[in-house]
């Protein structure tokens, strides 16, 4: 089924332009997370976060909506 085969994907490393669409998204939400992570930590800016998204396939509109997306969850309550 689709979710075995993201999770296979991902463990395989496959690139992400050649995954199937669950597991693009499962890599990209993964990665968005991680890059929150470290700009709330003040390790990489919000820009470079951005052009990881986007050096890793995504649209460029599209890494700017999900890197503030995911920094919404690391804003100080």
């Amino acid at each position: 089924d689709q979710s075995t085969t993201a999770l296979r994907e991902q463990a395989k490393r496959v690139p992400p332009e050649t995954m199937l669409p669950l597991s693009r998204a499962v890599y990209f939400a993964n990665l968005a997370a991680t890059l929150a992570v470290l700009v709330s930590r003040n390790k990489v800016t919000k820009d470079a976060a951005v052009n990881t998204l986007v050096e890793q396939g995504m649209p460029q509109e599209d890494a700017n909506a999900l890197i503030e997306t995911a920094l919404i969850s690391h804003e100080p309550a």
